[in-house]
């Protein structure tokens, strides 16, 4: 067993790991044998960006016999907002039954999501909407122009709620809980933002009597399952003076996160290692869709106009610092100041980055981050 603490100037996160020494088969070494057991401090009076590196355990698993988006996404047409796709599947032997997969019940621990296994498309996770028994898998979006070929291998597993994140709401939750979002007695709110209408909802921990629910600071109704979709990030937000801890468990990929994102709109994606990493680590020079080229031996600095732009939150100032993918004199994809100097930002254990893709027409790009192994 080994004990990893890492600290920042904002929040301190205390990894213990246990390694199962098991007979690990190729599909197995691309998923997370290891079980991670996580403490994240949310600092007094603080506004973070989070990034669960955790996934839930595999449901079931299979190989992917065909796959049809349900738009062309190498084209110059804008993709529509219900964007699809339909994996036509077989399950490997002795393998559980797919689950329904149409549950939009937010009282429901009912999310879940297909990750590829193996192949060109290793990475990608898809929130599921739909199946017929196991023969087939409907998920939201498409691999653009990356090759799904037939005979890749796919997990499907629960999707993160904000349950089974932050655990089931009770009188002994961190973040506390009250009748109503304005109580004192609420120490924190769990936000999500929707990167296509650009709008963050807030969650908190509601009790009356006996019941005890997530709910929206804006609503009534149970939302103690609300999709926290892997592999993007969250913001949790502080309402008191005092430091508060939170614990986590799962399993922590070891493979690269592909994520399906709208274009010129702010998505907030996970540092998909549950250790400090930067860029470099996480192959953001070398995966961004758009970047600023120039000729040959020609330096460029990446800005607004010819580069994906990334985020990175700062809780001391309140503000988002931008960085842009540019290329050096040897036209190596890096992020280049104006004054010609490199930079490598860091990106915190349990930690996020935004990013806001070019337009191009399509709607949609897609997005890479690698784990710091």
């Amino acid at each position: 067993m080994k004990t990893r603490t890492i600290q920042s100037a904002t929040r301190m996160v205390a990894i213990i790991t246990t390694i199962i020494a098991t007979s690990i088969t190729g599909s197995q070494a691309q998923l997370a044998q290891a079980t991670g057991i996580a403490k994240f401090t949310l600092p007094a009076n603080s506004t973070e960006v989070f990034g669960m590196p955790f996934v839930r355990p595999v449901v079931t698993s299979g190989k992917i016999t065909s796959y049809t988006p349900s738009y062309t996404p190498d084209t110059a047409v804008a993709a529509p907002a219900n964007s699809s796709s339909t994996f036509a599947v077989t399950l490997n032997a002795n393998e559980p039954n797919i689950p329904a997969l149409n549950n939009t019940s937010t009282a429901a621990d009912e999310r879940y999501i297909l990750e590829i296994t193996d192949g060109p498309a290793l990475g990608f996770i898809f929130p599921c909407t739909g199946n017929t028994g196991n023969t087939a898998v409907v998920v939201e979006g498409t691999t653009d122009t990356v090759p799904v070929p037939a005979n890749s291998s796919f997990v499907i597993r629960k999707d993160n709620t904000l349950s089974s994140v932050f655990g089931a709401p009770s009188a002994n939750h961190p973040f506390g809980y009250g009748v109503g979002p304005t109580e004192a007695s609420v120490k924190a709110y769990i936000q999500v933002y929707n990167s296509v209408s650009g709008t963050l909802t807030s969650y908190y921990v509601y009790n009356s009597g006996t019941t005890w629910q997530y709910r929206a600071t804006s609503g009534p109704t149970d939302r103690t399952h609300v999709r926290l979709a892997a592999g993007k990030a969250i913001i949790l937000a502080s309402r008191v003076g005092t430091d508060i801890a939170v614990a986590f468990n799962g399993e922590s990929r070891s493979a690269r996160t592909r994520l399906w994102v709208p274009e010129n709109k702010i998505t907030f994606l996970a540092n998909p290692a549950p250790t400090a990493s930067t860029f470099e680590d996480a192959n953001i020079p070398d995966t961004t869709p758009k970047r600023g080229v120039g000729g040959a031996g020609v330096q460029v600095v990446g800005n607004s106009s010819n580069a994906d732009e990334w985020k990175l939150w700062n809780p001391a100032t309140r503000t988002f610092a931008n960085y842009y993918v540019g290329t050096d004199v040897n036209n190596f994809p890096t992020f280049v100041r104006a004054n010609g100097t490199t930079q490598n930002p860091a990106l915190a254990a349990f930690g996020g980055v935004g990013v806001k893709p070019l337009t191009t027409g399509k709607g949609y790009t897609v997005v890479t981050l690698a784990p710091k192994l």
